[in-house]
Protein backbone atom coordinates (compact mmCIF):
# COMPACT_ATOMS: atom_id res chain seq x y z
CA UNK A 1 0.00 0.00 0.00
CA UNK A 2 2.56 2.10 1.28
CA UNK A 3 4.70 1.54 -2.13
CA UNK A 4 1.05 2.15 -4.67
CA UNK A 5 0.76 5.71 -2.81
CA UNK A 6 4.24 6.79 -3.53
CA UNK A 7 3.51 5.51 -6.86
CA UNK A 8 0.52 7.96 -7.30
CA UNK A 9 2.65 10.72 -5.67
CA UNK A 10 5.17 10.42 -8.31
CA UNK A 11 2.59 10.29 -10.93
CA UNK A 12 0.61 13.43 -9.50
CA UNK A 13 3.60 15.26 -9.48
CA UNK A 14 5.10 14.37 -13.28
CA UNK A 15 1.89 15.06 -14.22
CA UNK A 16 1.61 18.59 -12.20
CA UNK A 17 5.69 19.36 -13.37
CA UNK A 18 5.29 17.83 -16.97
CA UNK A 19 6.32 21.02 -19.18
CA UNK A 20 9.54 21.28 -16.79
CA UNK A 21 10.21 17.72 -17.32
CA UNK A 22 10.02 18.07 -21.19
CA UNK A 23 12.26 21.15 -20.88
CA UNK A 24 14.76 19.05 -18.60
CA UNK A 25 14.82 16.57 -21.19
CA UNK A 26 15.28 19.11 -23.71
CA UNK A 27 18.78 20.15 -22.27
CA UNK A 28 20.14 16.80 -21.67
CA UNK A 29 19.26 15.84 -25.42
CA UNK A 30 20.75 19.26 -26.85
CA UNK A 31 23.68 18.08 -24.32
CA UNK A 32 23.93 14.91 -25.88
CA UNK A 33 23.68 16.14 -29.20
CA UNK A 34 26.07 18.33 -28.94
CA UNK A 35 28.62 16.49 -26.95
CA UNK A 36 28.36 13.35 -28.39
CA UNK A 37 26.12 12.61 -31.64
CA UNK A 38 27.69 15.80 -33.72
CA UNK A 39 31.47 15.06 -32.46
CA UNK A 40 31.04 11.23 -33.26
CA UNK A 41 29.00 12.19 -36.90
CA UNK A 42 31.57 14.62 -37.75
CA UNK A 43 33.87 12.22 -37.36
CA UNK A 44 32.43 9.56 -38.89
CA UNK A 45 31.95 11.65 -41.95
CA UNK A 46 35.86 12.82 -41.81
CA UNK A 47 37.05 9.14 -41.35
CA UNK A 48 34.71 8.08 -44.74
CA UNK A 49 36.25 11.12 -46.50
CA UNK A 50 39.82 10.02 -45.79
CA UNK A 51 39.25 6.57 -46.97
CA UNK A 52 37.46 7.30 -50.22
CA UNK A 53 40.19 9.68 -50.83
CA UNK A 54 42.82 7.21 -50.20
CA UNK A 55 41.29 4.56 -52.18
CA UNK A 56 41.29 6.88 -55.24
CA UNK A 57 44.63 7.91 -54.86
CA UNK A 58 46.02 4.22 -54.18
CA UNK A 59 43.89 3.39 -57.38
CA UNK A 60 45.19 6.42 -59.36
CA UNK A 61 48.92 6.12 -58.78
CA UNK A 62 48.83 2.21 -58.89
CA UNK A 63 47.30 2.46 -62.78
CA UNK A 64 50.07 5.34 -63.84
CA UNK A 65 52.99 3.24 -62.47
CA UNK A 66 51.24 -0.22 -64.01
CA UNK A 67 50.82 1.28 -67.33
CA UNK A 68 54.64 2.99 -67.57
CA UNK A 69 53.19 6.42 -67.43
CA UNK A 70 55.95 9.25 -66.80
CA UNK A 71 55.59 10.06 -63.25
CA UNK A 72 57.42 11.96 -60.60
CA UNK A 73 57.09 12.62 -56.81
CA UNK A 74 55.95 16.18 -57.55
CA UNK A 75 53.43 14.92 -59.72
CA UNK A 76 52.07 12.38 -56.65
CA UNK A 77 51.95 15.09 -54.20
CA UNK A 78 49.81 17.43 -57.16
CA UNK A 79 47.86 14.64 -57.43
CA UNK A 80 47.36 14.23 -53.00
CA UNK A 81 46.97 18.23 -53.15
CA UNK A 82 43.71 17.82 -56.04
CA UNK A 83 42.18 15.32 -53.83
CA UNK A 84 42.07 17.46 -51.03
CA UNK A 85 41.35 20.55 -52.82
CA UNK A 86 38.07 18.43 -54.13
CA UNK A 87 37.15 16.73 -51.15
CA UNK A 88 37.75 19.94 -48.70
CA UNK A 89 40.02 17.50 -45.90
CA UNK A 90 43.78 17.54 -45.32
CA UNK A 91 45.02 14.14 -46.06
CA UNK A 92 46.59 12.45 -43.06
CA UNK A 93 49.43 10.30 -45.37
CA UNK A 94 52.77 11.53 -46.90
CA UNK A 95 53.28 11.13 -50.80
CA UNK A 96 56.69 8.83 -49.05
CA UNK A 97 53.51 7.09 -46.69
CA UNK A 98 51.24 6.72 -49.61
CA UNK A 99 53.74 4.90 -52.12
CA UNK A 100 54.70 2.49 -49.08
CA UNK A 101 51.07 2.07 -49.08
CA UNK A 102 51.02 1.76 -52.47
CA UNK A 103 53.83 -1.03 -52.78
CA UNK A 104 52.10 -2.91 -50.51
CA UNK A 105 48.86 -3.30 -52.41
CA UNK A 106 51.42 -4.43 -55.84
CA UNK A 107 52.61 -7.11 -53.52
CA UNK A 108 49.22 -8.82 -52.08
CA UNK A 109 48.34 -8.20 -55.72
CA UNK A 110 48.71 -12.45 -56.69
CA UNK A 111 47.02 -11.71 -59.96
CA UNK A 112 50.16 -9.37 -61.42
CA UNK A 113 52.82 -11.43 -62.84
CA UNK A 114 55.86 -12.09 -59.89
CA UNK A 115 58.03 -10.36 -62.67
CA UNK A 116 55.68 -7.37 -63.08
CA UNK A 117 55.26 -7.04 -59.31
CA UNK A 118 59.21 -6.70 -58.83
CA UNK A 119 58.92 -4.18 -62.04
CA UNK A 120 56.54 -2.34 -60.48
CA UNK A 121 58.10 -2.17 -56.91
CA UNK A 122 61.16 -0.92 -58.27
CA UNK A 123 59.43 1.74 -59.94
CA UNK A 124 58.12 3.00 -56.49
CA UNK A 125 61.12 2.81 -54.97
CA UNK A 126 62.50 5.30 -57.83
CA UNK A 127 59.98 7.44 -56.71
CA UNK A 128 60.43 7.42 -52.97
CA UNK A 129 64.36 7.95 -53.50
CA UNK A 130 63.23 11.76 -54.60
CA UNK A 131 61.52 11.95 -51.63
CA UNK A 132 63.16 14.90 -49.24
CA UNK A 133 62.44 15.29 -45.60
CA UNK A 134 61.73 18.47 -45.34
CA UNK A 135 63.65 20.65 -42.63
CA UNK A 136 61.24 21.85 -41.11
CA UNK A 137 57.98 20.20 -41.01
CA UNK A 138 55.12 21.81 -42.66
CA UNK A 139 52.41 22.48 -40.40
CA UNK A 140 48.94 21.37 -41.53
CA UNK A 141 45.95 23.74 -41.73
CA UNK A 142 43.61 22.72 -38.92
CA UNK A 143 40.67 20.77 -39.96
CA UNK A 144 37.68 22.26 -40.81
CA UNK A 145 35.37 19.70 -39.57
CA UNK A 146 36.90 19.66 -35.75
CA UNK A 147 36.25 22.94 -34.94
CA UNK A 148 32.71 22.69 -36.65
CA UNK A 149 32.41 19.81 -34.04
CA UNK A 150 33.81 22.45 -31.57
CA UNK A 151 31.51 25.47 -32.67
CA UNK A 152 28.76 23.35 -31.78
CA UNK A 153 29.56 21.65 -29.01
CA UNK A 154 30.15 25.05 -27.14
CA UNK A 155 27.01 26.44 -28.33
CA UNK A 156 24.89 23.52 -27.02
CA UNK A 157 26.22 24.45 -23.70
CA UNK A 158 25.26 27.44 -23.48
CA UNK A 159 21.82 26.59 -25.32
CA UNK A 160 21.55 23.99 -22.65
CA UNK A 161 22.50 26.79 -19.81
CA UNK A 162 20.23 29.12 -21.01
CA UNK A 163 17.49 26.37 -21.33
CA UNK A 164 18.41 25.37 -18.09
CA UNK A 165 17.89 29.19 -16.54
CA UNK A 166 14.73 29.72 -18.11
CA UNK A 167 13.50 26.42 -16.76
CA UNK A 168 14.33 27.72 -13.62
CA UNK A 169 12.67 31.35 -13.86
CA UNK A 170 9.39 30.00 -15.29
CA UNK A 171 9.05 27.76 -12.34
CA UNK A 172 9.47 30.81 -10.02
CA UNK A 173 7.53 33.16 -11.84
CA UNK A 174 5.21 30.39 -11.86
CA UNK A 175 5.13 30.00 -8.60
CA UNK A 176 4.86 33.84 -7.94
CA UNK A 177 1.84 33.86 -10.07
CA UNK A 178 0.52 30.95 -8.00
CA UNK A 179 0.64 33.19 -5.44
CA UNK A 180 -0.93 36.58 -7.01
CA UNK A 181 -3.77 34.63 -8.02
CA UNK A 182 -4.19 33.10 -4.45
CA UNK A 183 -4.19 36.21 -2.66
CA UNK A 184 -6.07 37.79 -5.28
CA UNK A 185 -8.44 35.58 -4.39
CA UNK A 186 -8.61 36.61 -0.57
CA UNK A 187 -6.88 32.76 -0.08
CA UNK A 188 -5.47 32.20 2.86
CA UNK A 189 -1.91 32.08 1.55
CA UNK A 190 -0.50 30.02 4.22
CA UNK A 191 -0.64 33.24 6.43
CA UNK A 192 0.71 32.95 9.89
CA UNK A 193 -2.02 34.45 11.55
CA UNK A 194 -4.50 34.07 14.70
CA UNK A 195 -6.26 31.01 13.33
CA UNK A 196 -2.76 29.50 11.75
CA UNK A 197 -0.46 26.88 13.62
CA UNK A 198 1.62 29.36 13.06
CA UNK A 199 -0.20 31.98 15.44
CA UNK A 200 2.52 31.96 18.12
CA UNK A 201 5.65 32.69 15.57
CA UNK A 202 3.47 35.20 13.39
CA UNK A 203 2.68 37.25 17.08
CA UNK A 204 6.84 36.84 17.62
CA UNK A 205 7.44 37.97 14.18
CA UNK A 206 5.29 40.81 14.53
CA UNK A 207 6.32 42.05 18.36
CA UNK A 208 9.99 41.32 16.75
CA UNK A 209 8.82 44.69 13.91
CA UNK A 210 7.84 46.85 16.65
CA UNK A 211 11.13 46.57 18.38
CA UNK A 212 13.01 47.63 15.16
CA UNK A 213 10.40 50.48 15.04
CA UNK A 214 11.20 51.17 18.78
CA UNK A 215 15.09 51.08 18.49
CA UNK A 216 14.78 53.33 14.88
CA UNK A 217 12.83 55.96 17.38
CA UNK A 218 10.07 56.13 14.64
CA UNK A 219 7.47 54.06 16.43
CA UNK A 220 4.05 56.30 17.76
CA UNK A 221 2.48 55.05 20.24
CA UNK A 222 -0.43 57.77 20.64
CA UNK A 223 -1.52 57.97 17.52
CA UNK A 224 -5.47 58.37 16.41
CA UNK A 225 -4.86 55.36 14.41
CA UNK A 226 -3.05 52.91 17.13
CA UNK A 227 -5.84 51.43 18.18
CA UNK A 228 -7.44 50.41 14.83
CA UNK A 229 -7.24 47.07 14.27
CA UNK A 230 -6.26 47.02 10.35
CA UNK A 231 -3.18 48.52 11.93
CA UNK A 232 0.10 46.69 13.13
CA UNK A 233 1.69 49.80 14.21
CA UNK A 234 2.40 53.88 13.09
CA UNK A 235 5.92 54.75 12.00
CA UNK A 236 6.64 58.64 12.03
CA UNK A 237 9.08 59.67 9.45
CA UNK A 238 10.25 62.84 8.54
CA UNK A 239 7.34 64.29 10.25
CA UNK A 240 4.77 62.20 8.29
CA UNK A 241 2.71 58.74 9.66
CA UNK A 242 3.02 55.88 7.69
CA UNK A 243 1.03 52.88 8.07
CA UNK A 244 2.83 49.77 9.09
CA UNK A 245 1.16 46.54 8.67
CA UNK A 246 3.46 43.04 9.23
CA UNK A 247 2.75 40.26 6.77
CA UNK A 248 4.84 36.85 8.16
CA UNK A 249 3.67 35.03 5.40
CA UNK A 250 5.57 31.93 4.63
CA UNK A 251 5.20 32.78 0.92
CA UNK A 252 5.42 35.65 -0.60
CA UNK A 253 3.02 38.54 -0.77
CA UNK A 254 1.13 38.49 -3.70
CA UNK A 255 -0.71 41.33 -6.01
CA UNK A 256 -3.84 41.06 -3.59
CA UNK A 257 -2.09 41.56 -0.76
CA UNK A 258 0.00 44.54 -2.35
CA UNK A 259 -3.87 45.97 -3.65
CA UNK A 260 -5.67 45.64 -0.37
CA UNK A 261 -3.08 47.96 1.43
CA UNK A 262 -2.62 49.97 -1.17
CA UNK A 263 -6.36 50.83 -0.78
CA UNK A 264 -5.59 50.59 3.20
CA UNK A 265 -3.51 53.41 2.91
CA UNK A 266 -5.60 55.37 0.52
CA UNK A 267 -8.61 55.39 2.71
CA UNK A 268 -6.41 56.59 5.51
CA UNK A 269 -4.94 59.50 3.97
CA UNK A 270 -1.39 58.49 4.58
CA UNK A 271 1.70 56.45 2.92
CA UNK A 272 2.45 53.08 4.38
CA UNK A 273 5.23 50.26 5.26
CA UNK A 274 4.68 46.79 4.19
CA UNK A 275 6.82 44.27 5.94
CA UNK A 276 6.66 40.68 4.27
CA UNK A 277 8.90 38.10 5.76
CA UNK A 278 8.92 36.34 2.74
CA UNK A 279 9.17 39.36 0.21
CA UNK A 280 7.00 39.95 -2.46
CA UNK A 281 6.45 38.68 -6.13
CA UNK A 282 7.06 40.91 -9.17
CA UNK A 283 3.97 41.82 -9.79
CA UNK A 284 2.84 42.81 -6.19
CA UNK A 285 6.33 44.96 -6.44
CA UNK A 286 5.53 46.62 -9.58
CA UNK A 287 2.07 47.62 -8.42
CA UNK A 288 3.45 49.42 -5.84
CA UNK A 289 6.03 51.13 -7.89
CA UNK A 290 3.01 52.19 -10.28
CA UNK A 291 1.11 53.41 -7.30
CA UNK A 292 3.78 55.30 -5.94
CA UNK A 293 4.34 57.18 -9.27
CA UNK A 294 0.51 58.07 -9.05
CA UNK A 295 1.00 59.22 -5.39
CA UNK A 296 2.90 61.56 -3.80
CA UNK A 297 2.44 62.24 -0.25
CA UNK A 298 1.25 58.72 0.57
CA UNK A 299 4.09 56.19 -0.98
CA UNK A 300 4.39 52.82 -0.50
CA UNK A 301 7.58 51.15 0.80
CA UNK A 302 7.81 47.05 0.76
CA UNK A 303 10.30 46.20 3.72
CA UNK A 304 11.32 42.05 3.77
CA UNK A 305 13.62 40.37 6.56
CA UNK A 306 13.76 36.80 8.36
CA UNK A 307 16.00 38.54 11.37
CA UNK A 308 15.78 41.02 13.41
CA UNK A 309 19.10 42.61 11.53
CA UNK A 310 17.31 41.94 8.15
CA UNK A 311 14.56 44.18 8.50
CA UNK A 312 16.55 46.94 10.71
CA UNK A 313 18.79 47.61 7.53
CA UNK A 314 15.75 47.20 5.16
CA UNK A 315 13.72 49.59 7.08
CA UNK A 316 16.78 51.83 7.38
CA UNK A 317 17.22 51.74 3.38
CA UNK A 318 13.35 51.87 2.53
CA UNK A 319 12.67 55.16 4.39
CA UNK A 320 15.95 56.99 3.41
Amino acid sequence: MFLWNKLKDIVNWSIANFWNLFSFIGVIATIYVGFFYVPDYVEDMTIGKQNTVHRELVSDIQELVFYDQPITLQDVESVISGKELSYSIVYKFTSMELLNQIQNEFLKNKFIPLEKRNELIQRIKELRKQYQTPETPTPKPYNVYELISIAVSVLSVIFALLATISIFVKNRDDKELEVDFASSENSTNHVMNSHSQYAHTAYEYEKMVGTVLDELSILKKDSELSSSRNVDFIAEINGKELVVEVKAYRRMIGLGNAREFAYLTESLKRGGVLVAKSGATKRAQHFIDEHNELSDNHKIFIVSGDTKQEVKEAFQKAVK
